[in-house]
Parts: structure tokens; C-alpha cells; sequence
């Protein structure tokens, strides 16, 4: 069996080790750059192949992919397009391309989400929107831009300060529910939490990217169950949750991002990361 690797960080830490996992238990694995890749129609045939190499992507047994870049609707545009002709031409891909079209936008995710019934912050988005009190009616909100990640863009506003946002912007606004310095991130593989970390910061953003500290932590049941009913709302075999706790005790979902990384989660980690992915994979595309 020979397996690709689709994505436009070839070097990333998640790409290097996970290579590395499936190379370590035999399995042939090829990383693909997608901006060597390249569609040709012609008369009613589709083909889908590394310009660079001449492989054939369509000959692979499954694919992992990570389509996600900076927030550039063109390319996001043809990377998901590449998965869907994979996906309709039966090779198995994970996640489903459909998640992360799901993932690109924090809004679809948690209409998704609630419609599972499972809790979310109050949550407002308006284009343009520079008076979210009036429909949130908390004096702390959380404001992050509709589409984003690693937590650019996240702020903390208070009411009656002002803020400013770009033209035509889209912003989300949500009532601030952590009830400490931290929140929670659980990794999802194959709906099993395979490991989770506590991440504290003293600002609204908790990405280790960004500053967060990774702390050992083993969730409860019941977060394990609504980080892993989150993946399945936004049909990601793979997902990194974040989940904050209200003062109160009450757990909400953060964000699911798709595209998981797993640098700061590996670090207070006993178990090897990018084998248990592997195995998920291998599990998620019935291999």
C-alpha cells in the first residue's frame, strides 16, 4: 500500500512526523506540495497529478490532507477541489473534504454545532458590526474574525471600549466564558481523544503559537464525549477541540479546527503522537 501526504507546508512538524510514523511501520508514504499539483479535464475524463514527480494521485490507497493555508480564497479553492476529485474517484480521504470546507468558516462551525445540541457561547456575527452589546448583553466579549486561525485575530473587548475593524470585515463576537487563565485542547483521532493538554495564558489567546503553556492534563469523560461529538458535527476524523469552563463548571466548545497541529500537545505527551494519527488514519480509511 502507498500512501500521499497532500499539503502546502511539506516541512511542517506535523508532516515531518507523521512521514515519518508511516515510513516507521512500513508503509510507503510520498508528501505532495500542492503547488505542484495540477488538474486536467479533457473529453469528460479527470486527472489529478504531481507535476513535479508525474505521480499519479489518483493511484494512491488513501490520502491525508491538509489543505488549509493562509486565508487565500484561490488556493483553498483548488486544494478542495483536488480532494473532491479524490474522494469521487473512490480514494479515501481524511479528513473528508467536506470538513474542511466546514472549518474554514468558525460561523458554519457553530450553527453546526448547536444543531448537535452541543453548548457553544452566546455567539453574533454582522459585517461591519462595531456595537455587538447590544445584542450580547455581557460586559467582557471575545472577538475573532469569521475566518482565521492559530488565534490571529483574537481579542477580548470590554463595553464601551472601542475597537476597530477593517472594512467589509466579518466578525464573530462571543460571551467570555473561561472561568480561569486557560482552556482546554483535546486532539481527536477516529473518534478517540488520543491526548488533551490544559493551555494557560494570561491573554484571550491560548495558541502555544502564540504563548500559551502546555500543561499534562487527562480530560474527564465528559469532555472527552463533547470534544469527540464535535469532530463528528463537523465530520473531521482528525480535529484538535478547544473547549473552555465557565465558572460554573460548564465546559463550552471553543473552536474545531481541522487542521490540527500537535507540537505543544506532543511536549506533555507519554504517548507518540503522530503513530497514534497514523493508526487512526489507517482505522478512518478502513486500511
Amino acid at each position: 500500500m502507498s500512501f500521499c501526504i497532500l499539503t502546502h507546508k511539506p516541512k511542517s512538524h506535523f508532516v515531518v512526523n507523521v512521514s515519518n510514523s508511516f515510513r516507521k511501520k512500513g508503509y510507503a508514504v510520498s508528501v505532495v506540495d500542492f503547488k505542484n499539483v495540477a488538474v486536467k479535464i479533457e473529453k469528460n475524463n479527470i486527472s489529478v497529478f504531481d507535476k513535479k514527480s508525474g505521480k499519479d494521485l489518483l493511484k494512491f490507497d488513501a490520502v491525508l490532507a491538509r489543505p488549509m493555508e493562509a486565508i487565500d480564497l484561490m488556493l483553498f479553492a483548488f486544494s478542495i477541489n483536488v480532494l473532491f476529485i479524490l474522494k469521487e474517484s473512490k480514494v479515501p480521504v481524511v479528513n473528508d473534504p467536506i470538513s474542511y470546507v466546514y472549518g474554514s468558516n468558525k460561523l458554519t462551525e457553530y450553527i453546526l454545532l448547536t444543531r448537535m445540541n452541543l453548548s457553544i457561547p452566546t455567539t453574533f456575527s454582522a459585517i461591519n458590526e462595531v456595537n455587538p452589546f447590544i445584542y450580547i448583553n455581557q460586559d467582557r466579549l471575545i472577538l475573532k474574525p469569521i475566518c482565521g486561525s492559530r488565534g490571529f485575530g483574537v481579542m477580548e473587548i470590554k463595553r464601551r471600549e472601542k475597537f476597530h475593524l477593517s472594512k467589509n470585515e466579518v466578525p464573530i463576537f462571543q460571551n467570555f466564558v473561561r472561568g480561569g487563565n486557560f482552556d482546554i485542547r483535546l486532539l481527536v483521532v477516529n473518534k478517540n481523544v488520543v491526548s488533551s493538554m490544559i493551555r494557560f495564558s494570561t491573554s484571550s489567546r491560548t495558541n502555544i503559537s502564540t504563548g500559551g503553556k502546555p500543561m499534562k492534563y487527562e480530560a474527564p469523560e465528559e469532555i472527552k464525549k463533547l470534544a469527540i461529538d464535535a469532530s463528528v458535527a463537523i465530520h473531521s476524523s482528525i480535529a484538535g477541540v478547544d473547549v473552555a469552563i465557565d465558572k460554573d463548571g460548564t465546559p463550552y466548545i471553543l473552536e474545531v479546527n481541522t487542521q490540527p497541529d500537535f507540537i505543544g500537545l506532543q511536549s506533555v505527551s507519554d504517548i507518540n503522537i503522530a503513530d497514534a494519527i497514523v493508526d487512526g488514519f489507517l482505522e478512518a480509511v478502513k486500511l
